[in-house]
Order: C-alpha cells, then sequence, then structure tokens
C-alpha cells in the first residue's frame, strides 16, 4: 500500500500581493494550524519577521544586513527538512514573497530536495502597472535603492516590468505544469473572506478556520509621494548604512499620514496604459496554461485580471517643494529628532548628480 505524501505549498510571491497579511496570520497562528495537521516552520524566519526570509537569503546565497551570518542552501534545506521530521504535518507552507526570481538551477534544487512531497507552487500577480508602481515606492522605502530623480519619477515602462509568464514557467519546468497555482491579486477574484482563505481554497479545496491579524490587503504601507522622495535623497546619503534607511522609512511613514498627504502614484497613466497593453500577451499565456485550481474547475479569467483601468488623478509629480521639505524636517526634529543630527553629519556629496546634490543641500539649509 503507497503512502500518501506530505503536501507542501510553496507560496514563493511575489510581493505587493498582500504576503505580509498571510505570513503574520500563519505565524501568529502555529497552534489552530497544527490542530488541523499544517506545519509552518519557524526553521528560515528571523526574529522580528513572520516570512521565510532568512530561508530565501540562503538559497539566494546573500547575506543581508540583519543576518549574523549567511548560510548556505543546503544547510538551510537541511534545516526545514529536519524541523519537518520532527513535527511531522501533513501540510508544509513555506512563504516568502522573493522566492520566485530565484535562478532556475536553485529551483531544481528545491525540486531535488521536496521530491517526496506533494508540492504546490503558489505564485500571486498583480496586474503590471499596478504591482510596478507599488515595487518602486518599496524599494526606495525599504530597499533603500538609490534611483536618481528622472529614474524615479520619469520611469517610461522600459525597465523593471516582469514577465510573469517566464516566472510560472520556470517554476513549472521543475515541478511541473498541475503542481502551479497562479492567483490573481485583486479584489473581485479573491475567494472565500481573505487572500489566505483564497490561498486554502485553491490549494487545498477548504479553508482552514484561523484569526487574522490587525492588517488586511488594503493596507496601503506605501510612502506618499513627498516621503518617497525624501526617502531618495536620503538613501543617497545612507547608502552605506541600511540601518539608517531604514529608521527613515519608518518615521517617514507616520509623517505622510499625521499631514495627510495622500497622494501615492509615481507612474504616470500614459506609462500604466503602455504597460497593460504589452503584458497582455503574457497573462493569456498564463491563464491559457496554469488555469485549472485543486478542485478541477477552471480557476482563471481569461486574460488573468479583470479589474478595468482606472485612471489615477494624479498629475506628474515634479519634485520635493522647500514648502513640503520644511514640513518633513519639522516633523522629523519632532518625532525623531536624532535623524536630523544624522542628516547634519552625513558624509560629503561629492557621489551625487549636481541636480540631486542641490536638493540635499537645500533639506540641509533649513536645520
Amino acid at each position: 500500500m503507497s503512502v500518501r505524501k506530505k503536501k507542501l505549498i510553496l507560496h514563493v510571491g511575489t510581493g505587493k500581493t498582500g504576503t505580509s497579511f498571510i505570513q503574520e496570520t500563519l505565524a501568529a497562528n502555529p497552534a489552530t494550524l497544527a490542530r488541523h495537521g499544517i506545519l509552518y516552520p519557524s526553521t528560515g524566519r528571523h526574529e522580528v519577521a513572520a516570512g521565510h526570509h532568512k530561508f530565501h537569503s540562503a538559497l539566494a546565497s546573500s547575506k543581508e544586513w540583519w543576518m549574523p551570518e549567511a548560510s548556505s542552501p543546503e544547510s538551510a534545506l537541511g534545516a526545514m527538512l529536519a524541523e519537518i521530521s520532527e513535527k511531522n504535518p501533513d501540510i508544509v507552507i513555506i512563504s516568502q514573497e522573493a522566492l520566485v526570481w530565484l535562478p532556475p538551477a536553485t529551483v531544481h534544487l528545491l525540486g531535488v530536495t521536496f521530491a517526496e512531497f506533494d508540492v504546490k507552487i503558489v505564485i500571486d500577480f498583480r496586474r503590471q502597472d499596478l504591482y510596478v508602481d507599488s515595487a518602486l515606492n518599496q524599494v526606495v522605502k525599504a530597499a533603500g535603492h538609490k534611483y536618481s530623480f528622472e529614474q524615479l519619477w520619469r520611469f517610461d515602462g522600459s525597465w523593471f516590468v516582469p514577465n510573469y509568464f517566464e516566472l510560472v514557467d520556470k517554476w513549472a519546468r521543475t515541478f511541473g505544469p498541475a503542481s502551479i497555482v497562479v492567483r490573481p491579486f485583486e479584489r473581485s477574484q479573491v475567494l472565500g473572506a481573505n487572500i489566505l482563505d483564497d490561498l486554502f481554497i485553491r490549494v487545498l479545496g477548504y479553508t482552514v478556520p484561523i484569526r487574522g491579524v490587525d492588517s488586511n490587503m488594503t493596507t496601503n504601507d506605501r510612502l506618499c509621494r513627498q516621503c518617497v522622495e525624501f526617502q531618495r535623497l536620503m538613501n543617497w546619503l545612507f547608502a552605506e548604512n541600511p540601518q539608517v534607511t531604514r529608521e527613515f522609512s519608518a518615521v517617514l511613514s507616520t509623517i505622510g499620514l499625521r499631514h495627510g498627504w495622500d497622494q501615492y502614484s509615481i507612474l504616470s497613466d500614459d506609462v500604466r496604459k503602455r504597460i497593460i497593453k504589452a503584458t497582455q500577451p503574457h497573462n493569456k499565456a498564463i491563464s491559457d496554461a496554469f488555469n485549472y485550481d485543486v478542485l478541477g474547475t477552471i480557476g482563471l479569467k481569461d486574460g488573468l485580471f479583470i479589474d478595468p483601468f482606472k485612471p489615477s488623478a494624479e498629475n506628474q509629480y515634479e519634485g520635493l517643494s522647500d514648502e513640503d521639505a520644511a514640513v518633513i524636517v519639522r516633523y522629523l526634529k519632532e518625532l525623531k529628532p536624532e535623524l536630523v543630527s544624522t542628516i547634519e553629519q552625513a558624509p560629503g556629496l561629492a557621489n551625487l548628480e549636481a541636480s540631486d546634490r542641490q536638493r540635499v543641500e537645500r533639506i540641509k539649509s533649513l536645520f
């Protein structure tokens, strides 16, 4: 008699699709999950993060600033298998939004490592124009990327637009098309009460009663335009000290909300329309090739996304005015005065383009 395989749900991304809500909810409910035979491993997770970020960093052979030491892919996979063996669940869920970008060789390594499991690869997609707009904001806010003003605010759609079909196909070549579960990140297409219900329904065919965390898929964690521009300039100043850039992003989120700034879009509507048109063939290929859920019924709409284009109603951003910069500086002095001193003592600006150097010097003059 054959032994039923354990089910492994590899929730690999993409980002900006409510992954934090899913990870935080799973991490907060280990006992409930265990009663349903589900393990959300503690292995590969950072102490203050719910996602399997250390697991991803090991597989990607990268060492983040917050990691005391790097881990090899083999040791990370070995530790993950050890916890699964010890807990002996029926279902394992691993979730990290950057796993989707792993190179084919590493995806193949995952396939070999988890060959004894019934694996489902869950990939969430946000419509490309919305994804790019939100992702640009996030990589400035959280990753400290050093885009020039023109690169960021005059983005023309010629780079940083993912081909979703290529991402799915990479995983399908290792795990097989039947193992792929694609989920469009659109409220109108969510099955169940929330996006975690949707994951369980599409992969298992049923929901798991679980207490949600105090956030949801509509939470807007982006910086407003004024604050993301201020953060962009700080990234140039503190590129070698990511901890400092993280401190700025945290307080800037508070400043934007407190002052009532509510414009977030980086992309112009013309660019968004061009991205939608250019990516429609990739999206249709996904809905044609990976169009069935666990129950064997049609799971994706033709073209993948169904929500209509909505104009942003925001004019192209022209930069941080002296008035807006003064507002941010005033709040910084009130909320985080040590960051004011950090800016004042920042190193020279020789590595900055002339226009950005002038912007930083204007901000410093406000102190």
